[in-house]
């Protein structure tokens, strides 16, 4: 038991480089996400959208910024727990289905005024999944 290793010295791979990987390729998703939004928010700026159409450019830029969002703490997480082979936040994931649970919510009520809570909510969970990404 004198040449026992514990497993953290150990150099397997333990699937850090396959994290690494699709961290990777979640940031380069997020970033054409952030392209997307501002581009849309550039185009909702300077073109003349009437009546409904405002609401759904709205609706497909504040959707975009909530995936882009997402898709940076789980790239950032991704990458940073594979690197240091770190464990998972569960407050991330937690984070993540609060933010979720906030859009379906957000999807759900008719009435736009009705919008402030669920996107609360979804500002509450992006706020947690960050800062579970950040202490992994």
């Amino acid at each position: 038991m004198q040449n026992a290793h514990h497993s953290s010295e150990i150099g397997t791979t333990d699937g850090s480089v396959l994290r690494t990987g699709f961290g990777w390729a979640l940031g380069a998703i997020a970033v054409l996400l952030t392209l997307f939004a501002a581009w849309g928010s550039v185009d909702l700026a300077t073109h003349d959208y009437i009546g409904g159409e405002v609401a759904i450019v709205q609706a497909l830029i504040g959707t975009t910024i909530v995936l882009a969002t997402m898709a940076w703490v789980g790239a950032i997480a991704l990458i940073k727990s594979g690197r240091d082979r770190s464990r998972h936040s569960s407050l991330l994931s937690i984070g993540l289905v609060v933010a979720i649970l906030g859009a379906i919510a957000v999807s759900a009520l008719p009435v736009h005024s009705l919008w402030a809570v669920p996107l609360g909510v979804i500002g509450v969970g992006l706020v947690m999944s960050v800062v579970g990404a950040i202490r992994m």
